[in-house]
C-alpha cells in the first residue's frame, strides 16, 4: 500500500500550480537522501517561481522569472521573494541552507552518497551558525519545540526534521499565492 504524505488537495494543488509530479512526492519518504535534497530543490524552485509570477499577476513573466537562478538573498528568486516579502526571513535562511545542501550534493560527483546525517553533521563543526540559523528556520515554521530539543532531532533525524519544515514552508507559500490570486484584478 502506498503511503499518502501530503493530502490529496495539496497534491492536486501542487500539481496545478506548480507542475509537480505526484511521483516526486510518492517516492519522497521512500527514496535516498541525495534523491530527496535534489527533489525538494526542485520543488522549492518551481514554488518560487509561482510565488512570484502570481505577485506579479503576468503569466507573461513566467518564462524570464522560471530561467531566473535560485540565488541567494542578494539575488535571483529568493532576493525578488524577499523584495516582496512573499517568505519570511527564516524561510529564505531554510531555503538558502536547503540550496547549498542540494549544491553540495550535485556540484561533486563524490557526494552522490549525499546524506542528510552527514551533511548536517558537516554543517555543525564547519559552519555552526549555519547550523543554528538553520535550527532557529526551522523552529519558526514548527510550534510547540523547544530550540534544544530541535537541535537534538536535527542531528538524530535530520530528514525527517528537513523534509517537515519543507512541508510547512510550502503550506504557508500556498496561503500566500491563493492570497494573491483573490487580490488579483480580473483580466479582460
Amino acid at each position: 500500500m502506498k503511503q499518502q504524505i501530503v493530502s490529496e488537495d495539496f497534491m492536486a494543488w501542487m500539481q496545478e500550480h506548480l507542475g509537480v509530479p505526484e511521483e516526486a512526492v510518492a517516492t519522497l519518504g521512500q527514496r535516498d537522501d541525495w534523491t530527496t535534497v535534489i527533489v525538494m530543490y526542485a520543488i522549492v524552485e518551481s514554488l518560487l517561481t509561482r510565488l512570484l509570477v502570481t505577485k506579479l499577476d503576468n503569466p507573461e513573466v513566467e518564462k524570464v522569472v522560471t530561467a531566473l537562478a535560485l540565488g541567494g538573498s542578494r539575488s535571483g528568486k529568493i532576493a525578488w521573494c524577499k523584495a516582496y516579502n512573499l517568505l519570511t526571513p527564516e524561510q529564505i535562511t531554510f531555503i538558502d541552507i536547503l540550496g547549498k545542501a542540494r549544491n553540495g550534493a550535485t556540484h561533486h560527483i563524490h557526494n552522490f552518497g549525499f546524506t542528510f546525517q552527514a551533511w548536517i553533521s558537516e554543517l555543525k563543526k564547519k559552519e555552526a551558525g549555519s547550523f543554528n540559523n538553520l535550527a532557529q528556520a526551522i523552529l519558526s515554521e514548527l510550534s510547540g519545540i523547544e530550540i534544544e530539543e530541535l537541535r537534538e532531532d536535527l542531528e538524530k533525524e535530520p530528514r525527517a526534521v528537513m523534509t517537515t519544515a519543507f512541508w510547512f514552508i510550502l503550506a504557508n507559500a500556498r496561503t500566500t499565492i491563493e492570497a494573491l490570486q483573490s487580490q488579483s484584478t480580473p483580466k479582460e
